[in-house]
Order: C-alpha cells, then sequence, then structure tokens
C-alpha cells in the first residue's frame, strides 16, 4: 500500500481506500452451517467418516444448533412473542469468529482473482480494499457497482424505503452455491448472502 501511495504521488495519481463491514454478519450465518452441504463439501471431504476431526464438527454443530434453539425459547418466553428470529452464531464465541473467517474466504478470493487491489486487508467482516483511484470510484455505490461487474457473486438489493430514504442499495455477496443453477429454482432459496449496507460503506480519495 505504502509503494501503491508513493508512486502515485510522484506521477499526481490518486489513491483510494474503500472500506466496508457485513450488516448483522453473524446472526445472519446459520447456526447449523458446520453440518451444510457446502461446508461438509468444501472443507471435510478430504477426511475419513471415522476420523475424530469429523465427530469433533458433529459435537460443534449439535451445540451451536441447541444453544439457538435455546435462547430463541427463552428469548420467546420472555417477550410473550409466538416467534422469533434466527439467531445465527453467538457472538463473541472463539469458533464464531473462525467460521466468520471461513465464510468469507471465498470473498477473498473473488477480489484477489477479479479485483487485484493494491492491498486487500480482512478481519472478519471488516474490510478495506486500496486501489488506484479512477473515475468509476466517485462514491461508495459506484465502487461497489465496478466491483458487481466483474464477478456475478455480488448482486444488490434495494433497502426497505423506511430505513433507506436515499434509495441505497443493500449488496449481497453469495457465498455458496459458487454458480446457480437457472434450471433448479431451489438453488437461489438455499444460498447463503453476506449482505453489506452501501451507506455505511466508506470511500476516502487521497
Amino acid at each position: 500500500m505504502d509503494k501503491l501511495i508513493q508512486k502515485n504521488k510522484k506521477t499526481n495519481k490518486k489513491v483510494a481506500s474503500f472500506s466496508t463491514d457485513a450488516a448483522e454478519y453473524f446472526h445472519r450465518i446459520p447456526a447449523s452451517i458446520l453440518s451444510s452441504k457446502w461446508f461438509k463439501e468444501e472443507h471435510l471431504k478430504h477426511y475419513k467418516s471415522t476420523d475424530f476431526k469429523l465427530h469433533l464438527t458433529a459435537c460443534l454443530n449439535e451445540a451451536l444448533v441447541n444453544w439457538e434453539k435455546n435462547t430463541a425459547e427463552a428469548l420467546r418466553l420472555k417477550s410473550g412473542e409466538s416467534s422469533t428470529p434466527d439467531l445465527g452464531l453467538p457472538v463473541g464465541l472463539s469458533c464464531s469468529a473462525f467460521l466468520g473467517n471461513v465464510v468469507l474466504d471465498s470473498f477473498d478470493k473473488v477480489i484477489g482473482k477479479e479485483i487485484k487491489p493494491a492491498y486487500y486487508g480482512r478481519y472478519v467482516d471488516d474490510i478495506t480494499l486500496v486501489m488506484e483511484w479512477h473515475e468509476e470510484l466517485t462514491d461508495p455505490q459506484q465502487v461497489w457497482q465496478w466491483i458487481r461487474k466483474r464477478t456475478d457473486r455480488i448482486t444488490t438489493a434495494k433497502s426497505d424505503a423506511t430505513h433507506s430514504p436515499t434509495g441505497n442499495s443493500d449488496v449481497l455477496f453469495r457465498v455458496y452455491p459458487s454458480e446457480l443453477n437457472p434450471s433448479n429454482q431451489d438453488s437461489d432459496s438455499d444460498a447463503l448472502y453476506v449482505t453489506f449496507k452501501s451507506n455505511k460503506t466508506r470511500l476516502l480519495v487521497a
């Protein structure tokens, strides 16, 4: 990053720093993600069925699912509501941070392959990109549009007007599946998306 800044100073070119974080990140990751088809195919397929790691993963998955179920029931009883939203992963738990990193590993690969920034850093869901500025990078929404043109795994969805009077769009990154099957109507309903808020994305040009 320092090399890019020094290089651009000599040529009078600007540098753009783009930072964002995911909305309600841990709450939107299913508590049962360890038992998902995606996780098994991506991270467990090389282990034998008798491997202790698989047994440990199954135990952790059961603990996370039971935590969500029991906590949701306690909240329902306390509030008197007939139902409660999905709680996702417990915030503050060490394995939640680990799983949070695993979920966005594919985002890292997309950024590295398709965007190729001068600098890319991520701590769980806090993300920073630094790249040479050009006229398509004038505001956060345009940066997201520029990124979206380079991968079909990023889409946009209009925010609720009551929460977004300016008409900003949510930015959705599809974790899985890596490709949608047009002939399978359930392929999108089973997908996991990470949401970024355009109006909470920051752009600094210097």
